[in-house]
Formats: structure tokens, sequence, C-alpha cells
């Protein structure tokens, strides 16, 4: 029974790295290093698997440790073709932590892009460079824990109206307010059309803001008659896009 036991627990762990060429996969980051060694204790022979976050997906033994480089010889490889569909949720910079808990939520919904966006007076720090570097550390526990292949990209806008800016043209854009007086299910998306959502700070979206977003084509629709935290309606909204969107 305790054979039978430990062959369930086994596991495959997963780690970000690159491929130098089809038979050798390499793993060049300090903390990925540290946790595979330090950590979780592996050692040479060892299977895992490898993921650059665009795609590539490798597996194969580990063929030796050092503090600053992993080399694994490669035994299967495949590289995964890019979303037909993608779509981008804006969300209104929350206080850290919230940002911090709900980033799981969003990359296992599959957003191919977050972006936190400063409204108004909300406080500078929210977004700043050691907020944003935290993040990139969850997205890769994230991206790795789901076993998705395509890693988010996070930005940090300093302003509403500079992430408007970036946005690309013929995306679909959808605002969810508890202003909106059409429900969600009226959403009509088009044929592989890249999809862009946005959620409010838990300040909300004052009159200006409001305006703002209508000029630049979005439309306002009602998740639910509740008034949602910000939290639960991005977590709500990602859902909902995610399964209107094409595989």
């Amino acid at each position: 029974m305790l054979a039978v036991w430990q062959a369930a627990m086994k596991h495959t762990f997963r780690f970000f790295g690159r491929l130098e060429n089809p038979g050798l996969a390499v793993i060049d980051d300090a903390e990925e290093c540290l946790h595979l060694s330090k950590v979780l204790r592996l050692e040479v022979g060892a299977l895992v698997e490898i993921v650059d976050g665009a795609g590539l997906l490798a597996a194969g033994k580990i063929q030796t440790i050092s503090k600053k480089l992993i080399e694994v010889d490669v035994d299967t490889l495949q590289q995964a073709s890019a979303k037909a569909q993608t779509f981008q949720l804006g969300i209104g910079a929350l206080k850290p932590g919230d940002i911090d808990e709900l980033l799981p939520s969003l990359i296992e919904l599959g957003v191919d892009v977050i972006a936190v966006v400063q409204q108004g007076d909300t406080a500078k720090h929210r977004t700043n460079d050691a907020a944003t570097q935290r993040w990139q550390r969850i997205a890769r526990v994230s991206v790795k824990q789901c076993k998705s292949l395509f890693a988010p990209r996070i930005v940090a806008f300093e302003s509403l109206e500079s992430w408007l800016a970036s946005l690309p043209q013929g995306t679909a854009r959808v605002l969810f307010a508890e202003f909106a007086e059409q429900s969600i299910g009226k959403l009509e998306i088009g044929p592989q059309q890249p999809v862009v959502g946005f959620v409010g700070s838990e300040r909300g979206i004052n009159d200006q803001e409001r305006a703002t977003l209508a000029a630049a084509n979005f439309l306002s629709y009602l998740i639910n008659h509740q008034i949602l935290r910000a939290y639960t309606a991005a977590i709500a909204g990602a859902a909902i896009l995610s399964s209107r969107l094409e595989p």
C-alpha cells in the first residue's frame, strides 16, 4: 500500500526556463534554481518540465545542477499555438494585497493582459516598481500551478487615459459597472475579436471616468443586480469573458 501511495503522490514539477537547443533546456533564473535545488531538493536524473510562458513545454531529466544554472536533457518538446482570441482586463488599482490575491484567479481564467490602472487620487505606491515585481513573481507561480503554457502580461498604468491610449483598435470593449442598464447576456463579440474589459477600483467609477470610457467606445454591462466588490466583479467579469471566447 505504501508503494501505491508514493506512486500516486509523484508529481512532475514545472519551472520557467528556455530552450538552448532541441535536446537541451536550461533554467537560469536564480529563484527557480534555488527553489529546485534547496526547497524541492530535486537531484540529477529527476524528471521536470520547462516552460517559457510563450507556449513552450519541454520535459526531460535534470543533467546538471548549480546555483545559477540547471541543465535538462529534453525528451519531449512541444510548442503550443497562440489563442485565436485574446482578452485583456483593466482593473482600477486596488490595495496591493487585493491585487496579490486576485492575480491567481485571473490567470487561471486565461486573461492574457492584466492592466492595473491608476484612477484619480489613488495612492501611487499601489503600482510602484516593488508592487509590479511582486505581481510578476505571483504570476509565475500561478502559471505553473494551473499548467498554463502562456504567461500573461501584467502592466501598470499611471492613468486611465494612458491605458486607453495603449489599447489596440477593433476590440470589443466592456465596462462592468453597477450603473449599467443592460445585462452582460446581451454582449456580442465578433469571431476572433479581441476583448477588453474594465473594472473600477474599490472607490468605483466617477462621472468623468465614465464619460472617458464611453468616449473610448466602452459599453456598460451589468453582471447582476447586487453591488459587487471590485475584487468579486473582476473575477466574475473575467469568467464571463473567458467563457465567451474561442479557445
